[in-house]
């Protein structure tokens, strides 16, 4: 599916509000303008001329510093490189706001002469409405560009036009995340350029196939991976296929194929189950929604049916915790070495510390005895307490986001939100089980930014978690989430990817 069309369709459901995510399961939130830049000046460069009069006494001319712009050198040149050049310019504090504002005049005559040339032009002079800078983050708005540079949307041009923005801006060390927009519309900017806004891009194939990957070798036992295929099958879920290089048996493109699904979010993947088509596993059945995870409890009954070497299936069961894999019994079934023929038998294992883990049926290699294909199904662990699950999150904001309520709570970390200028509150209602309390957090999404850190704790009202966030009026770029937490584990979900302008 072409993700770039997926986003154009949320942005014609949703408007001019959406960030498009995600992610990031993140929402973008979109909030405000004004305020200081946080770029901090060159310094000064005081001049005097001599005054023609008899008198002595200098004129003292004002204050100037000297800033870079970034053009294109020569016609054949690659779109993302950019030469620096520098202006002077009134001494200003608001040094990002002077260096943008030279960038969009453009080259000079005898530098155009000289083989420089951009998209900024005079035409383009003074079309800058506003740059903010904090927490890593600049925003700058213009003027609507569009109709006095046409020919920006190709793929070459859009690159061009955004390496000269980006290296301008990021010339300055509080710089490390660049969002634009036009009139204040975010989305417009980006649609015009024909691309995803950076702010609201969510995870992506590549994404996929490395957290298939990590599940095959961590869990799964498979090494010496050869990834094939990866594709979206939804707005929601994708499928990374794999097979694996055994010495002496078949090639890795015509050995058998172990596919992952996954879930995806604005943030990430999550393994929703794994199979290869002559492994089958019926029972315990496999499926999605954690409600439904077939119980397990030891001995475990398996069946279904298989065609392997020897028809021999080795049998694991494992738990995964946080990341870490335990494996708890293990035994074999007897299908077919010659045609799919069904098995059954029973795998003992001892009692598991984590709610939830996997049933993986894998045929060994001959060669080796390392995993040639699985089948994996995951489980819930019978008598181990469950952790947290969260049910839904809500939220009132004020002053009013337009829109918030439009969409269903599953689909808030894909879609995004838009916010009034200024500080204001969102008010979070979250229904958890298993949950004693709720923890809010923010993680800054610019490189090189402060850790997470905490916001709140909820407060209980009932059955329902309530937290109300105090958003500042400054720039800022981060993803807000949420920890829901009892006493022998925790359950972490991204709530809104936040963008303040």
């Amino acid at each position: 599916m072409n993700i770039l069309t997926r986003h154009r369709r949320h942005f014609a459901v949703a408007g001019a509000f959406l960030a498009v995510l995600l992610a990031a399961g993140g929402i973008w939130l979109f909030v405000g303008d004004g305020g200081p830049e946080g770029a901090t000046p060159p310094p000064a460069s005081p001049t005097t001329t001599p005054n023609p009069s008899d008198s002595p006494t200098p004129t003292t001319r004002p204050a100037s510093m000297t800033v870079k712009v970034f053009f294109h050198l020569g016609q054949d040149t690659d779109p993302d490189t950019v030469v620096a050049v520098n202006r002077t310019v009134p001494r200003t504090t608001k040094v990002a706001t002077a260096a943008l504002t030279a960038l969009l005049a453009g080259p000079t005559r005898a530098e155009q002469d000289s083989g420089y040339w951009s998209h900024f032009s005079p035409a383009t002079a003074g079309m800058l409405r506003s740059v903010r800078i904090a927490n890593g983050a600049a925003h700058a708005d213009f003027r609507d560009l569009r109709k006095v540079i046409p020919n920006a949307s190709s793929s070459a041009g859009s690159a061009a036009l955004l390496a000269e923005l980006n290296a301008t801006l990021k010339q300055f060390d509080t710089v490390r995340t660049t969002v634009y927009s036009l009139n204040g519309d975010v989305a417009a900017f980006y649609e015009w350029l024909q691309m995803v806004p950076p702010v609201g891009q969510r995870a992506g194939l590549t994404d996929a196939r490395r957290a298939a990957a990590d599940f095959l070798t961590g869990v799964v036992g498979m090494r010496n991976l050869a990834p094939g295929s990866t594709r979206w099958r939804s707005d929601f879920i994708v499928t990374s296929d794999f097979r694996t290089r055994i010495a002496g048996t078949e090639t890795a493109t015509s050995g058998p194929i172990t596919r992952v699904t996954l879930g995806g979010s604005a943030t990430g993947f999550t393994v929703l189950g794994v199979n290869t088509d002559t492994i089958k596993v019926d029972s315990p059945k496999s499926a999605v929604n954690p409600d439904y995870y077939p119980v397990a409890r030891s001995p475990l009954t398996i069946s279904g049916s298989a065609w392997a070497f020897e028809g021999h299936v080795n049998v694991r069961v494992v738990q995964d915790r946080y990341g870490t894999v335990r494996r708890l019994g293990e035994g074999y079934v007897i299908g077919g070495g010659d045609e799919l023929r069904p098995y059954t038998g029973q795998v003992r294992f001892t009692a598991p510390s984590a709610p939830v883990g996997w049933v993986v049926a894998a045929e060994l290699s001959a060669v080796n005895g390392q995993v040639a294909k699985a089948t994996a199904v995951k489980v819930r662990f019978a008598g181990v307490p469950a952790d947290p699950s969260v049910l839904s999150v809500r939220a009132t904001a004020r002053p009013a986001l337009r829109d918030l309520d439009v969409e269903p709570p599953d689909t808030v970390a894909r879609n995004g939100w838009v916010m009034p200028t200024g500080r204001g509150t969102i008010t979070f209602v979250v229904q958890a089980k298993n949950t004693t309390r709720v923890h809010f957090n923010l993680t800054p999404l610019t490189p090189g930014s402060p850790p997470t850190r905490l916001l709140g704790t909820a407060s209980r009202s009932g059955g329902e978690f309530v937290f109300t966030w105090r958003y500042a009026d400054e720039p800022l770029l981060a993803r807000m989430s949420l920890t829901a937490i009892n006493a022998t584990g925790h359950t972490d979900r991204v709530v809104v990817n936040v963008f303040h302008p």
